[in-house]
């Protein structure tokens, strides 16, 4: 009886032993995900800044063209 005793404690010792490991390896995979969804972030912003400002550059192009072809009707 003492000896399964002991051999459930040191089971349950290891057991622990895993789950400690397993736990910090989760840890080191939500802290890779948290930056690897920063840096997408980040370079979606500045994907976004980016092309916002292709398309502002366009309208006041567009804006530039209406206004001269108003001064040419006028």
């Amino acid at each position: 009886m003492k000896k399964e005793i002991r051999v459930l404690c040191k089971r349950a010792q290891d057991l622990q032993v895993l789950l400690t490991a397993v736990e910090d390896e989760v840890e080191g995979a939500k802290l890779a995900t948290l930056f690897e969804t920063q840096e997408f972030d980040a370079c979606f912003d500045a994907d976004l800044k980016n092309d916002l400002g292709q398309k502002k550059e366009h309208l006041e192009a567009m804006r530039q063209k209406l206004i001269n072809y108003k001064l040419f009707l006028n």
